[in-house]
């Protein structure tokens, strides 16, 4: 922030800075409520086009923090048959930003997304993109937070935090998201792209595993094409042992050690 010398706009300024910095904060904490240093789950994942569901998804997560305190992640398809044993891979790297990767069982190739790329395709056919599926493990250093005002939502008071990326050429040119001010839950998430919203995610049924607030219903819906996939956590478990091999190029490729 630059100097500035009149008291008046001094005292402005910095009550901005105190409420940024509060942004950040309280996105922070809705990031990591929801996480362990480990854990497990098997969730259903179900597309919808115009509130008719067209395929179901099962699907198994396994999350871990690495003795760098980064975050790995391995997402596995079980059913259906056609893409059972497709696999996502995410890293996260020291500076925040993380490597992805897809292995396709169709065909049998392992494919590399980037930024700029294969991240905005679609998971499986799903609204998620590779993107969407990393967000709630997205570093808040990536971004720039402020408080945009306070509202009731579901009956709750919220929070409304926006955050703008720092990288110009992510996905996303803004996110305005709708945080519980009692727990820190992350109700609502709208995505948008310049002025345009493109995509909502809703998440509830929140329930407390282990002594943490988990949602076990999450829904993202994208404007344009009147879709949306819901992900609906069969059994969830934080604190799991996860081999350190889960989180390799070969098992990625091989699901096994």
């Amino acid at each position: 922030m630059k100097k500035i010398t009149l008291s008046l706009i001094f005292t402005i300024g910095f009550c901005s800075l105190i409420f940024a910095q509060s942004a950040e904060e309280i996105a922070a904490k809705t990031k990591t409520k929801n996480t362990a240093s480990s854990m497990g789950s098997a969730s259903s994942l179900d597309i919808q086009s115009g509130g008719k569901t067209l395929s179901t998804l099962d699907i198994i997560q396994y999350s871990s923090l690495d003795k760098n305190g980064l975050q790995r992640m391995l997402v596995e398809i079980k059913n259906p048959p056609s893409y059972k044993g497709s696999r996502f891979l995410m890293i996260e790297k020291a500076d925040g930003s993380t490597d992805q990767k897809m292995y396709l069982a169709q065909t049998k190739k392992v494919q590399k997304i980037s930024a700029q790329g294969s991240a905005d395709e679609s998971f499986m056919g799903s609204d998620f993109s590779n993107n969407d599926i990393s967000f709630m493990e997205r570093d808040t250093k990536l971004d720039n937070f402020k408080i945009l005002g306070e509202e009731e939502y579901a009956g709750k008071p919220v929070y409304l935090i926006e955050s703008t990326p720092k990288d110009k050429n992510y996905t996303y040119s803004k996110t305005i998201m709708r945080i519980t001010k009692d727990k820190n839950l992350l109700l609502k998430a709208e995505f948008y792209q310049g002025s345009q919203l493109v995509k909502i995610l809703e998440l509830y049924d929140y329930k407390e595993v282990n002594g943490i607030m988990t949602a076990h219903k999450t829904k993202l819906s994208t404007v344009k094409t009147n879709t949306s996939t819901i992900i609906t956590i069969k059994k969830i478990e934080y604190g799991m042992k996860i081999p350190e091999y889960v989180f390799t190029q070969k098992y990625l490729e091989t699901g096994k050690k």
